[in-house]
Protein backbone atom coordinates (compact mmCIF):
# COMPACT_ATOMS: atom_id res chain seq x y z
CA UNK A 1 0.00 0.00 0.00
CA UNK A 2 1.31 3.45 -0.96
CA UNK A 3 1.57 5.75 2.05
CA UNK A 4 3.56 8.65 0.64
CA UNK A 5 4.63 10.16 -2.65
CA UNK A 6 8.00 11.89 -3.04
CA UNK A 7 8.71 14.28 -5.87
CA UNK A 8 11.95 15.61 -7.22
CA UNK A 9 11.43 19.34 -7.69
CA UNK A 10 13.44 20.14 -10.83
CA UNK A 11 11.89 18.98 -14.10
CA UNK A 12 9.10 17.20 -12.18
CA UNK A 13 7.20 19.99 -10.45
CA UNK A 14 9.29 22.86 -11.81
CA UNK A 15 10.35 23.49 -15.38
CA UNK A 16 13.95 24.17 -14.42
CA UNK A 17 14.96 24.72 -18.03
CA UNK A 18 12.56 27.68 -18.29
CA UNK A 19 13.53 28.91 -14.84
CA UNK A 20 17.22 28.89 -15.76
CA UNK A 21 16.51 30.78 -18.99
CA UNK A 22 14.66 33.44 -16.99
CA UNK A 23 17.49 33.62 -14.45
CA UNK A 24 20.07 34.04 -17.22
CA UNK A 25 18.10 36.96 -18.66
CA UNK A 26 18.19 38.68 -15.26
CA UNK A 27 21.87 37.81 -14.74
CA UNK A 28 22.99 39.28 -18.04
CA UNK A 29 20.76 42.33 -17.64
CA UNK A 30 22.39 43.07 -14.29
CA UNK A 31 26.01 42.12 -14.91
CA UNK A 32 26.62 42.34 -18.67
CA UNK A 33 23.87 44.57 -20.10
CA UNK A 34 26.06 45.58 -23.05
CA UNK A 35 25.88 42.06 -24.53
CA UNK A 36 23.41 41.48 -27.33
CA UNK A 37 22.77 39.39 -30.40
CA UNK A 38 25.17 36.57 -31.21
CA UNK A 39 27.55 37.54 -28.39
CA UNK A 40 24.79 37.22 -25.77
CA UNK A 41 23.69 33.92 -27.32
CA UNK A 42 27.28 32.62 -27.14
CA UNK A 43 27.57 33.55 -23.45
CA UNK A 44 24.17 32.01 -22.63
CA UNK A 45 25.05 28.80 -24.49
CA UNK A 46 28.28 28.61 -22.51
CA UNK A 47 26.51 29.28 -19.20
CA UNK A 48 23.77 26.74 -19.98
CA UNK A 49 26.27 24.01 -20.93
CA UNK A 50 28.41 24.55 -17.83
CA UNK A 51 25.36 24.55 -15.50
CA UNK A 52 25.02 20.74 -15.62
CA UNK A 53 21.34 20.90 -14.69
CA UNK A 54 22.15 22.81 -11.51
CA UNK A 55 24.65 20.32 -10.12
CA UNK A 56 27.76 22.47 -9.91
CA UNK A 57 29.83 24.24 -7.30
CA UNK A 58 28.60 27.78 -7.99
CA UNK A 59 31.83 29.55 -7.03
CA UNK A 60 33.94 27.30 -9.25
CA UNK A 61 31.31 27.55 -12.01
CA UNK A 62 31.54 31.34 -12.01
CA UNK A 63 35.34 31.25 -11.88
CA UNK A 64 35.36 29.07 -15.00
CA UNK A 65 32.80 31.21 -16.82
CA UNK A 66 34.69 34.41 -16.03
CA UNK A 67 37.85 32.86 -17.42
CA UNK A 68 36.13 31.46 -20.53
CA UNK A 69 34.43 34.78 -21.24
CA UNK A 70 37.56 36.84 -20.57
CA UNK A 71 35.37 38.93 -18.30
CA UNK A 72 37.69 41.69 -17.08
CA UNK A 73 36.40 43.62 -14.08
CA UNK A 74 33.91 40.91 -13.13
CA UNK A 75 32.68 40.74 -9.55
CA UNK A 76 34.28 38.01 -7.41
CA UNK A 77 33.00 34.52 -8.13
CA UNK A 78 31.62 34.26 -4.58
CA UNK A 79 29.49 37.36 -5.16
CA UNK A 80 28.18 35.92 -8.43
CA UNK A 81 27.49 32.58 -6.74
CA UNK A 82 25.58 34.38 -4.00
CA UNK A 83 23.58 36.18 -6.68
CA UNK A 84 22.50 32.82 -8.07
CA UNK A 85 21.70 31.39 -4.64
CA UNK A 86 19.61 34.40 -3.59
CA UNK A 87 17.92 35.13 -6.93
CA UNK A 88 17.29 31.87 -8.78
CA UNK A 89 14.24 31.15 -6.63
CA UNK A 90 12.50 34.23 -8.02
CA UNK A 91 12.55 32.61 -11.47
CA UNK A 92 10.84 29.34 -10.56
CA UNK A 93 8.45 28.05 -13.23
CA UNK A 94 6.00 25.54 -11.78
CA UNK A 95 4.48 23.17 -14.33
CA UNK A 96 0.85 24.10 -14.91
CA UNK A 97 -0.58 20.79 -13.66
CA UNK A 98 1.71 20.38 -10.61
CA UNK A 99 -0.49 22.16 -8.04
CA UNK A 100 -3.58 20.18 -9.09
CA UNK A 101 -1.70 16.88 -8.88
CA UNK A 102 -0.37 17.71 -5.41
CA UNK A 103 -3.78 18.85 -4.17
CA UNK A 104 -5.45 15.69 -5.48
CA UNK A 105 -2.87 13.42 -3.82
CA UNK A 106 -3.23 15.35 -0.56
CA UNK A 107 -7.03 15.07 -0.80
CA UNK A 108 -6.64 11.29 -1.15
CA UNK A 109 -4.69 11.23 2.10
CA UNK A 110 -1.16 10.69 0.82
CA UNK A 111 1.74 12.23 2.66
CA UNK A 112 3.72 14.34 0.21
CA UNK A 113 7.36 15.23 0.10
CA UNK A 114 9.43 17.36 -2.23
CA UNK A 115 13.18 16.88 -2.62
CA UNK A 116 15.30 19.72 -3.94
CA UNK A 117 18.77 21.14 -3.70
CA UNK A 118 17.60 24.74 -3.70
CA UNK A 119 15.10 27.22 -2.29
CA UNK A 120 11.63 25.79 -2.37
CA UNK A 121 8.66 27.44 -3.99
CA UNK A 122 6.47 25.14 -1.96
CA UNK A 123 7.81 26.49 1.32
CA UNK A 124 6.18 29.83 0.62
CA UNK A 125 3.07 28.73 -1.28
CA UNK A 126 0.13 26.65 -0.11
CA UNK A 127 -0.66 23.77 -2.45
Amino acid sequence: MIKAVLFDFDETLQNRTEAFESYMDAFFEQFLPELSGSELKKFKDSMRAADNGGYVDRVRWHEELKKEWGWDGAPPAKELADHYIYNFGYHIKIYENAPAVLKELKKRGYKLGVLTNGPSYLQNHKM
